[in-house]
């Protein structure tokens, strides 16, 4: 298993930053995120929620929120990508005074295929350190502006796809 690990302040309170970790919220800060739900499921900002992505560098993945605990600031997601990786995602949401938030994101990849292997290997700490950073830059537009920051201007078009 491979993990990466980074911290990201931003510009907000935690109770409008936690709600933007969920998988439909996060829709409005990363460009391109487009979960599809599964069937008759619990509400999407619950454990249990269960949804689907596709990526042309990891193909069709299935990704089950685990854990959504706004008063502790816990989420925590399984991806499992067949023909690539599973991913275990935790992000820990904390205030630092008026305004300001910290996440801490936490990534555990174990590849499943060859071509797991390749992403998984692709994924660098400085890699990890820039998607990160690319975070950041969109969660904070959407928090100063309402709109969702395009990719090529520091949104990450695959936010969570690990």
């Amino acid at each position: 298993m491979t993990t990466r690990r980074g911290r990201i302040e931003l510009a907000g309170d935690p109770r409008d930053v936690f709600p933007l970790f969920g998988p439909l919220r996060e829709r409005d800060w990363a460009d391109g995120w487009r979960p599809e739900p599964v069937g008759p499921a619990p509400e999407p900002m619950a454990a249990g929620f269960v949804f689907r992505t596709a990526d042309p560098d990891r193909g069709d993945a299935v990704w089950v929120l685990t854990d959504w605990d706004e008063p502790t600031g816990r989420v925590r997601y399984v991806m499992v990508a067949p023909r690539s990786h599973v991913a275990r995602i935790s992000i820990d949401v904390r205030g630092l005074g008026p305004g300001r938030t910290t996440a801490d994101v936490r990534y555990g990849l174990t590849p499943l295929a060859p071509g797991g292997e390749a992403y998984v290997a692709a994924l660098t700490e400085r890699r990890f350190a820039t998607w990160m950073h690319e975070w950041r830059a969109a969660i904070d537009h959407w928090l100063r502006t309402g709109t969702c920051l395009p990719a090529e201007r520091g949104g990450d078009s695959h936010a969570h796809s690990a």
